[in-house]
C-alpha cells in the first residue's frame, strides 16, 4: 500500500520537470540582411510561461544544415549575408576545393621550325650587264661576275623567255663573257634566267638597248662588183647601132 502512495507524487515530480525544459516553437520569421537577403528563422519559448526567449535560424554550412540562435533580430539585421554566414559557420572549405583536382598547366607545343636553308646557296654566276649585243648575227655578250666560282659549270641552262639558247663561255683580257647566240624571232626586252644543275642562279631583264646590226664591209669602188668578163653596153648615141 505505501508503493501505491508514491506513484501520485512521482507523477507531479515528472510533469513540473517537462513543464520547466519544455520549448516550445512560436511563429515564423523572415529576417532581412544589410544587403536585403531573406534568411527565414523561427521563434521559440523554453517554457510554458509563453515568455519570449530567442530566435533559431538555419543555415546551410560545407553542405550541411545547421541552426544558429541569436537572441536579437539585430544580429541578422546589421550584416551583410556574408558576414552573418561566417558567424554562423565559421571559415568554409568550397566544395569545389575539396573535389577538384588540381589542373596541370598547359605545356606549349614548340612552335614549328622552317626546313633548314642550304647555308653555301649558290652565287650568281652573271652581273646581268651585257658588253654587247648584235642582230645579225644575232648573239649578246654577258659579263660574268667576279664571284661566280667556276668559269665553265657543268649543267649550265641559259633561256630567252621560254627559249633557250646556246652559250659559251669566252675569256678576255681582264673580262670574261658569256656569248649566247638567241633566234631572230627574240622580241626584246626580255627575261633572261639562268641555272646551273637545274638551281635558278641568275633572273634579270634585257631590254636590247645596245643591239645593233652588224654590216659586213662592202668592196671599195663602185656599189656593185664589176665583172670583167662581161661585155660593155652598146653605145646609143648612134641611131644605126642596131644593139640599141
Amino acid at each position: 500500500m505505501q508503493t501505491k502512495k508514491k506513484r501520485p507524487v512521482l507523477w507531479l515530480v515528472l510533469t513540473a520537470f517537462l513543464v520547466v525544459v519544455c520549448r516550445c516553437d512560436g511563429s515564423k520569421v523572415t529576417l532581412y540582411t544589410t544587403d536585403n537577403q531573406p534568411i527565414e528563422c523561427q521563434r521559440f519559448i523554453e517554457n510554458a510561461s509563453s515568455i519570449y526567449s530567442g530566435t533559431e535560424c538555419k543555415f546551410y554550412c560545407n553542405g550541411f544544415l545547421i541552426p544558429y540562435y541569436i537572441d536579437s533580430d539585430a544580429e541578422i539585421q546589421n550584416f551583410t549575408l556574408e558576414e552573418v554566414t561566417l558567424k554562423a559557420c565559421g571559415p568554409q572549405t568550397s566544395s569545389a576545393s575539396v573535389t577538384e583536382e588540381p589542373t596541370e598547366e598547359p605545356t606549349e607545343e614548340p612552335a614549328p621550325t622552317d626546313p633548314p636553308v642550304d647555308t653555301a646557296p649558290l652565287q650568281p654566276f652573271l652581273t646581268g650587264n651585257a658588253s654587247s649585243c648584235f642582230r645579225d648575227p644575232y648573239y649578246v655578250n654577258f659579263s660574268i661576275s667576279p664571284d661566280a666560282s667556276d668559269l665553265n659549270p657543268s649543267g649550265l641552262e641559259v633561256t630567252f623567255g621560254n627559249v633557250p639558247v646556246k652559250c659559251e663561255v669566252v675569256s678576255t683580257t681582264g673580262m670574261n663573257i658569256l656569248s649566247c647566240s638567241y633566234p631572230p624571232g627574240i622580241q626584246f626586252p626580255v627575261l633572261v634566267s639562268v641555272r646551273i644543275n637545274g638551281s635558278l642562279v641568275n633572273q634579270f631583264t634585257f631590254d636590247g638597248a645596245i643591239c645593233t646590226t652588224e654590216q659586213k664591209p662592202k668592196p671599195e669602188g663602185t656599189d656593185e662588183p664589176s665583172d670583167p668578163n662581161q661585155p660593155n653596153p652598146p653605145d646609143c648615141s648612134t641611131p644605126t647601132n642596131d644593139g640599141c
